[in-house]
């Protein structure tokens, strides 16, 4: 994440933005997850790492302003912001998905993100306490533990589950 003050090729060059890193002990998966950011000053997220577990044979990244909660199974609320091919991965290092995010968020808003596998293996995450409760922040943004989710907004909903990666 960068603040709208250094995102200038100076002080947050292209390749080297600040990183929310999120608690990875594992614990189990599925095929995505919804969370939800609150940003404490205007940040753009500019992508995600994840933790794939074996090969996905697709990823998506859909958005959604304000909380995920009550809109796990309505497609209609989010915004797909892109997709990608195969990504594979042990589930024991952070594999970055080759989407860019590229999402604004002004200080003060939620927002929600939907990170999903379309098909073969799970992304890793653990069990979190409520979905209210903040897995990790920093100066510029908080991540709340949110839910494990079926593809593609399906009826499957694990609550609650917590975002395992990094946030850029």
């Amino acid at each position: 994440t960068c603040t709208s003050a250094a995102c200038d090729e100076v002080s947050c060059p292209l390749g080297d933005p600040q990183t929310l890193v999120a608690p990875a002990p594992h614990g189990n998966g599925n095929a995505g997850y919804m969370f939800d950011t609150l940003a404490t000053s205007t940040v753009t997220i500019a992508g995600f790492d994840i933790y794939p577990q074996g090969t996905l044979t697709g990823v998506e990244i859909y958005v959604k302003t304000g909380t995920h909660i009550g809109f796990e199974t309505d497609a209609a609320a989010w915004t797909l912001v892109g997709s990608s091919p195969e990504l594979s991965g042990d589930g024991t290092n952070p594999v970055p998905v080759p989407i860019a995010v590229d999402t604004t968020i002004d200080a003060g808003n939620t927002t929600a993100f939907y990170v999903t596998a379309t098909g073969g293996g799970n992304v890793q995450y653990h069990n979190g306490t409520s979905r209210a409760t903040v897995a990790v922040s920093d100066a510029n943004i908080t991540l709340f533990e949110g839910s494990g989710k079926s593809y593609p907004f399906g009826p499957g909903t694990n609550i609650t589950r917590v975002f395992e990666g990094h946030i850029h």
